[in-house]
């Protein structure tokens, strides 16, 4: 897998070249399908990009061009997190929110070690994450 564009392009710009999913799949028949009923988690994301998957590009896993999607589509504002950093040692609170669904939500907070929100009960551990 390459690494994520550093050019501005669209995360989906090699789709077509890197996984052989032409990017009009994604848009015409998930993202404008099933996408609003994914985010308020009235469908879960995996079995409604599999459907789609298996009748347009039967080739690929939904695991595995989801894996490709966050991994393209994710990137770390460093000056951003160098000074949320700061400000917790500063003691400062600092939260991160966002209206990612779930799944990508998670991917960012473990895959990109931004567990800078506390999740109950693990108040000190993510605390100390940012440190």
């Amino acid at each position: 897998m390459k690494a994520v564009p550093a050019d501005g392009r669209r995360w989906d710009s090699d789709l077509l070249k890197d996984l052989g999913v032409c990017p009009e799949i994604l848009t015409n028949d998930f993202l404008c399908d099933a996408w609003n009923d994914i985010v308020v988690v009235k469908k879960e994301m995996l079995p409604a990009l599999g459907a789609v998957l298996q009748r347009r590009a039967p080739h690929i896993q939904a695991k595995g061009l989801m894996d490709y999607w966050f991994e393209m589509d994710s990137r770390v504002v460093h000056t951003a997190l160098t000074d949320a950093r700061a400000a917790r040692r500063q003691g400062v609170p600092v939260y991160h929110a966002t209206k990612q669904e779930q799944m990508r939500a998670d991917y960012i907070m473990q895959s990109m070690v931004l567990c800078i929100l506390p999740r109950q009960g693990a108040r000190n551990q993510a605390a100390s994450s940012m440190r």
